[in-house]
């Protein structure tokens, strides 16, 4: 009777929703950044190949700006380097974020009631 708040103890596993939840994420967020990195790394090979890599020192422009006031001194340049590794560490924030939305927009909002809406909009 304890335990009838899990209602995984009943599949076998004792888990909280929350944990169930953390645990769909971290397998969610590994499978996305597992594709997206192989992926990325198919691209890159096949360009090289193709094109070849180029330099990395090549300068990109950049908007630094404090107002929303725009002149040509909010503009900057860093290295490509600089922004792929820019790039890079905010890809992994970005499908983490898409997936925890995710994940409370489906509890917010049962599946059901979006077929039911979808449905009767068709």
């Amino acid at each position: 009777m304890r335990d009838r708040e899990n209602k995984t103890l009943l599949q076998g596993i004792p888990l909280s929703w929350y944990r169930i939840l953390n645990i769909k994420t971290l397998g969610a967020f590994l499978y996305t950044m597992l594709i997206i990195v192989v992926f990325t790394i198919v691209v890159v090979v096949l360009l090289s190949i193709t094109n070849g890599f180029g330099y990395t020192d090549i300068q990109v422009p950049i908007m630094t700006f404090d107002v929303w006031d725009f002149t040509l001194n909010d503009y900057d340049v860093i290295t490509l380097a600089h922004f792929l590794l820019q790039a890079m560490c905010f890809i992994p924030l970005v499908v983490y974020l898409f997936i925890r939305l995710n994940i409370i927009l489906s509890l917010l909002v049962k599946n059901q009631w979006m077929v039911l809406i979808f449905k009767e909009q068709l």
